[in-house]
């Protein structure tokens, strides 16, 4: 049995056909649309770790300037078993070549042996 289809239900029908069509289209061009932010979003933020490298890079090499402009004390205790057998000090600064150098200071000295 063969149905007749009225005029106002095929353009019922051809309207949602067209809103499905559209709906579609606007799904399309979301899909799309995240996709390129995605990427693009990806090579910001490289580009954003490349320039952070660079700067850490660059502060380091700053600082391993600045500290050969630097010189300290360094103060050495032993102890064996909870006493304290030796305290040994230095002073510690980077020479001219870059290498560091430890030159022993008089403060340096041995625990008295118990008597």
């Amino acid at each position: 049995m063969v149905e007749v289809l009225s005029g106002s239900l095929i353009k019922k029908i051809k309207i949602k056909i067209s809103q499905l069509k559209q709906t579609i289209m606007k799904i399309k061009f979301l899909v799309c649309a995240i996709i390129m932010f995605t990427c693009t979003s990806g090579i910001f933020a490289q580009a954003d770790m490349r320039e952070t490298v660079g700067m850490i890079k660059k502060n380091l090499t700053d600082s391993k300037e600045k500290i050969k402009n630097y010189e300290w004390i360094e103060t050495t205790t032993t102890f064996y078993k909870g006493e304290q057998k030796s305290v040994k000090q230095t002073q510690c600064y980077y020479s001219v070549d870059g290498k560091l150098t430890k030159v022993e200071t008089g403060g340096s000295a041995q625990a008295k042996a118990p008597a």
